[in-house]
């Protein structure tokens, strides 16, 4: 995937060519992780891999941008699914109903082909973030394609809209809009 910003002026955003996958020894992405902070504080993680027990795991991710035209992009809510329950859940639906600002950061993630080590291809952060819609779906005939130590038959299905988007690739060059 290669991400190329429009052209922009030099006062109004940074340009550079983002490349998740800049280093040929990644894999394809294995995960992807969520951390969410309501009103500056940092909500709890929801999955059972050691190595993200403070982090959620993310089953879908969904972005778009519409006014490309002139230069200034307004975006569409990022919209995410996670698997439904507590500890995530609640305190999202509670951050919901409160309006409360948020921050979100999501990491995605892959192996190393040499060392097997997981290494972060890219994250995208979005602040001064509110959740615009929250909906549980639960089909107790279809796994929603969970981890393979987990089944999962509901997901949360959650729309963010922000003020502020960043992305930041493997090697931590950031590229950022600001609305």
């Amino acid at each position: 995937i290669t991400l190329i910003n429009p052209p922009r002026t030099a006062t109004e955003i940074k340009e550079l060519t983002v490349i998740p996958n800049a280093n040929p020894v990644f894999g394809s992405v294995i995960s992807m992780y969520m951390s969410a902070w309501a009103d500056g504080i940092k909500l709890p993680g929801d999955n059972i891999r050691a190595a993200h027990l403070d982090k959620t795991e993310v089953y879908s991710l969904e972005m778009g941008a519409t006014n490309l035209a002139v230069r200034k992009n307004t975006y569409d809510p990022v919209t995410i699914k996670i698997v439904s329950g507590f500890p995530m859940g609640i305190p999202l639906l509670n951050a919901f109903i409160k309006k409360q600002a948020m921050v979100f950061t999501i990491d995605d993630i892959s192996q190393n082909q040499k060392s097997g080590a997981e290494v972060i291809n890219y994250t995208i952060k979005l602040t001064g973030a509110y959740i615009s819609s929250y909906k549980q779906i639960f089909d107790k005939d279809n796994d929603i394609g969970a981890s393979k130590s987990q089944s999962a038959k509901g997901y949360d299905e959650i729309k963010i809209i922000f003020t502020k988007i960043e992305y930041t690739n493997s090697k931590g060059e950031t590229v950022e809009d600001n609305l």
